[in-house]
């Protein structure tokens, strides 16, 4: 193994240390999710064309965002990333940056965003978890532990030692401003309860020449009042019912508007009492005194 590479081994193993990375704060539900389901699996596939790092990290930008990570590296030896983005917007970018511009740059980043850094010997991809103010989460599968997908620690004192330059990702659905949908406020007007055009009464019962002015609700001005038997009731121009003899008889009011109510009427048969009534109009009882007279 050359000696450099064996240095950045050296370092790499003592920085990307799983047991120090235990006090992470991902505000990303779904990331925290992935890191659930894949943290302690070995991987060793591949996605769309990248394979390694850059393979793993793809594809859990892909799982959060859909959009299949953020493009290929250039080929060129120690080379600094150029990006080609997928659905994705370079948010800040150092080369040959120092610890203090580290620690800026994370600082800018939040859970979900993807990171990418050339080093001496190689590049690497991973998704930014969290950081704090000696270093950052990130979550990633690396050559050093067989491709293992954990969580690691990375301190800006390490990664200002070995990187010739850094990239910071986010997925523009999270990058774009979110825009606020503002509902108009559309007074609603009042409206009117329709009151139904009926008579309040819809079944009356008249005697021998009683009469009746029947109420009417809603609608316009009554126009025309019909019968259906005027040997039963009569109506006149102004809506007054009148019982004429025993049976039942409609009574049709219809207004301006064409539209139309009907009502029962029923007058009691009281012939046989008229008739006693005629016959005893004018009778004089005759009293004690009339037959002692």
């Amino acid at each position: 193994m050359p000696v450099l590479l064996a240095i950045v081994t050296i370092l790499t193993v003592a920085s990307f240390n799983t047991a120090s990375a235990k006090g992470y704060n991902c505000t990303n539900a779904k990331l925290q999710q992935l890191i659930n389901e894949w943290e302690g699996v070995y991987w060793t596939g591949s996605f769309r064309t990248a394979i390694t790092c850059k393979g793993f990290a793809d594809m859990m930008f892909n799982e959060l965002y859909g959009n299949g990570g953020v493009g290929a590296y250039n080929s060129g030896a120690y080379s600094y990333y150029v990006p080609t983005p997928r659905k994705a917007t370079e948010i800040a970018r150092l080369s040959s940056a120092g610890y203090k511009d580290f620690y800026n740059i994370m600082h800018k980043a939040a859970s979900g965003d993807y990171i990418q850094w050339a080093t001496a010997y190689s590049q690497h991809s991973s998704i930014f978890i969290s950081c704090d103010e000696n270093g950052f989460y990130v979550f990633d599968s690396n050559y050093v532990e067989s491709y293992l997908c954990a969580v690691h620690y990375i301190t800006y004192e390490y990664i200002a030692d070995i990187t010739y330059g850094v990239s910071l990702y986010r997925s523009t659905s999270s990058a774009a401003a979110v825009k606020k949908e503002v509902k108009k406020t559309v007074a609603k007007k009042a409206v009117p309860k329709v009151i139904p055009y009926e008579f309040e009464e819809k079944n009356v019962t008249l005697s021998y020449m009683e009469t009746y002015t029947p109420s009417v609700k809603g609608g316009k001005k009554i126009t025309s009042w019909t019968s259906s038997d005027d040997h039963v009731a009569v109506v006149s121009s102004d809506g007054v019912v009148e019982g004429v003899s025993g049976g039942t008889a409609v009574i049709t009011a219809i207004n301006s508007e064409g539209k139309s109510t009907q009502m029962t009427v029923t007058v009691e048969d009281t012939s046989v009492k008229r008739i006693i009534g005629v016959l005893l109009e004018g009778f004089k009882p005759m009293g004690v005194s009339d037959l002692i007279a």
